[in-house]
């Protein structure tokens, strides 16, 4: 847990830095989350990028509600 907190914090961390280069007031949050996603999901959206039927924003999104 105290790994994963460590990566997570530091994914912020630079997400956010990146994101001020462009708007000074950016700031990204990461938050671990108990919700995983089921493998046949997993399974299907990777098939689905293998084949390009899906883009950037589908997994974003796909990422983010969890």
């Amino acid at each position: 847990m105290v790994l994963r907190d460590g990566i997570l914090n530091q994914i912020r961390s630079e997400l956010t830095r990146v994101g001020r280069e462009y708007d000074g007031d950016y700031v990204v949050d990461i938050a671990p989350t108990a919700a995983l996603p089921k493998i046949d999901q997993l399974d299907d959206l990777e098939s689905r990028l293998k084949r390009e039927e899906a883009g950037f924003t589908e997994v974003i999104d796909f990422c983010l509600k969890r």
